[in-house]
């Protein structure tokens, strides 16, 4: 999906969501991450790491990193923030790892969660505490 895409999802109400982009000099996107707060007045201490990625010329040089930190930093910074939540597919093993040095738990599992192309895949669901 693309930023703006991603940005149209979220709309414009006011909420604390929101999308960080990296972008080449020449203005194109070479990777984003977005957050969506809960909206019921009982789960507004946590939120969503939601659409995470990094264009393929731009992977192997911390640029994840550097969009999880800036993503969790923003996030800390929200009012009343305790739990930033993600989903990553379970054979995905870079990000995966990127998220557990981040010091995301993994707290539970989804087997056929999502299907690309007729193949299935396992979601694994992380937590980190704030």
């Amino acid at each position: 999906m693309q930023p703006a895409e991603l940005a149209k999802r979220f709309g414009a109400n006011g909420s604390d969501d929101f999308v960080l982009g990296a972008f080449t000099d020449d203005g194109s996107p070479a990777g984003y991450a977005g957050f969506q707060r809960e909206t019921r007045q009982k789960n507004r201490h946590k939120g969503t790491r939601v659409g995470m990625y990094v264009a393929p010329e731009f992977r192997g040089r911390g640029l994840a990193q550097t969009l999880l930190r800036a993503l969790i930093e923003e996030v800390r910074k929200l009012h009343g923030m305790e739990k930033l939540n993600l989903s990553v597919t379970h054979s995905n093993a870079g990000a995966r790892g990127l998220y557990l040095r981040a010091g995301f738990v993994p707290f539970g599992a989804e087997q056929n969660a999502i299907k690309v192309g007729g193949i299935s895949y396992a979601k694994e669901y992380m937590s980190l505490m704030l």
